[in-house]
């Protein structure tokens, strides 16, 4: 027993290390000045193993440049763990930090963020997308994001991660063959790959009841199936089908109301539901490999993607070629493609002793050309200059480590900013507008048929019934509303200190 209790303390003191950061060890997650004025700083930041080789080297290179300043880069491969973690830090946050733009809001509006804006130049600013860096900009007498004259700045973008429809070149290209010599109705192949003018719902629909039964029949030479055990797609994400019907979770990026009961907001969500009910997607549920994998082990035709994946494509995906198209258009009036765009800032603790050496760093991370190459030239990323576009694109700097995907210029056309000719666009995570992130839990869970009172939107019930989507959202709508407000609330009361 008294082994047993000393284990338990053991386990608690290294965790209260961990959570308290300042304190323990060689002074934690928070940076200082040595006693020859060299400043250490400590950044922080999290995802796969081949991500932190690319700012490893990005920290390493900087160090070199610098006499006075040294970087300690402290990783983190669990993301979800990394997120748990910072909350538990409280305003104890490393002096640098990625942050999730879905976790900025409630960071920003708790005073844990500095406010660098006075030290970034206007030249600075116009070398970045606008969409770049307005997601980290904050009023704290609004409590609004957005660039405004009141608005401070609390972050510069780590990256933008548009996402795109990827495909496998191969199997497309034998799939709509074989289709077209065989039936008259021809398919475009060339309508399907277009990166200017994007396929449409009905479209994609159309396109995969095609496919289907040639995917699950077509033979090799030898008689055997090519693509066994394949799927047309092996999975859409929710919030570009939204997006791209003209629809919003929200009545306006206040974010104050939501708008999942208005009729494009169904007819995007139905659409998935059709992809489903055709089998067109896998059987929910019903597939042990994750979506990604079917489509990096050849078993899909398309899946989605963003820039940040080109690292782990090169690495796993072999057998085939495999490029980019926009995400689809929906079929409602006035819709454009429009990807759901990720991304992560790069940010500064409110309470760091080292803020203008971060900010130093932080700079040379975001806003230098030479750091911006490395990154992309690794797969990481599409650089956030807008200057680097053009090279990203076509690849005429020879920095990309493999061509992959050879129309990679469509994740730029998803954040330069969309024109009234532009068929093509992104719009930030609906979670980059709201304080927390368990609304759209919530709502995940209800389509899933894991919470309320009707089964899941995206399989037949046991009477082989599908759920009326316009009609369940409206239904749950009053209460999501309720719930949404009631969180809402406690950030924003405590916010503003009441």
């Amino acid at each position: 027993m008294k082994k047993l209790s000393g284990i338990f303390l053991a386990i608690v003191l290294t965790l209260s290390c961990f959570v308290i950061g300042a304190g323990c060890g060689d002074g934690g997650y928070q940076g200082y000045i040595d006693s020859e004025g060299v400043a250490h700083v400590v950044f922080m930041g999290r995802d796969e193993d081949n991500e932190k080789l690319n700012y490893k080297r990005i920290v390493d290179k900087f160090n070199a440049s610098q006499n006075s300043i040294k970087v300690k880069l402290e990783w983190f491969t669990d993301s979800s763990g990394y997120n748990v973690m910072l909350d538990g830090l409280g305003k104890n946050l490393p002096d640098c930090l990625m942050l999730s733009n879905a976790m900025f809001l409630r960071y920003v509006s708790a005073g844990k963020l500095y406010d660098f804006k006075s030290f970034i130049i206007e030249e600075e600013l116009s070398s970045l997308y606008t969409e770049g860096y307005s997601a980290y900009c904050y009023d704290p007498a609004t409590g609004k994001l957005g660039i405004s004259d009141n608005a401070g700045m609390y972050g510069l973008p780590k990256d933008m991660g548009p996402f795109a429809l990827c495909y496998n070149v191969n199997m497309l290209t034998d799939c709509v063959e074989a289709y077209n010599k065989a039936n008259t109705d021809k398919i475009d192949l060339e309508r399907v790959t277009s990166t200017t003018n994007p396929m449409t719902f009905t479209e994609f629909i159309t396109l995969g009841k095609k496919l289907k039964p040639i995917l699950n029949t077509l033979k090799n030479s030898d008689g055997n199936i090519k693509y066994k055990d394949s799927f047309v797609c092996s999975a859409y994400d929710l919030q570009s089908a939204v997006y791209s019907n003209n629809a919003n979770f929200f009545t306006d990026d206040n974010a104050e109301e939501l708008a999942i009961d208005s009729d494009n907001f169904a007819g995007a969500v139905s659409f998935i539901q059709q992809l489903y009910k055709e089998g067109i997607l896998p059987s929910a549920g019903k597939s042990s490999t994750g979506a990604e994998t079917l489509f990096t082990s050849g078993r899909a035709m398309f899946f989605y993607t963003g820039p940040w994946k080109m690292k782990t494509f090169w690495e796993s995906v072999e057998g085939f070629e495999w490029d980019i198209v926009p995400v689809l258009c929906g079929d409602a009036e006035g819709s454009v493609s429009t990807s759901y765009v990720g991304g992560m800032g790069l940010c500064i603790s409110a309470n760091s002793t080292v803020k203008n050496q971060a900010l130093t760093f932080l700079k040379y991370v975001a806003l230098d050309v030479g750091a911006q190459r490395d990154l992309y030239g690794n797969g990481q990323c599409i650089p956030n200059l807008t200057e680097l576009a053009e090279e990203f694109s076509t690849n005429s700097q020879n920095l990309l480590k493999k061509q992959q995907p050879l129309h990679r210029g469509v994740w730029v056309d998803c954040v330069n900013g969309t024109s009234e000719t532009d068929k093509v666009g992104g719009k930030y995570r609906a979670e980059a507008y709201t304080y927390s992130e368990t609304w759209f839990t919530d709502l995940s869970e209800f389509m899933s048929g894991n919470t309320g009172e009707v089964s899941s939107f995206w399989k037949a019930d046991n009477s082989g019934k599908w759920t009326d989507v316009a009609a369940a959202l409206k239904a749950k709508k009053p209460d999501f509303q309720r719930q949404f407000e009631a969180v809402r609330n406690q950030f924003v009361n405590k916010s503003s200190g009441k």
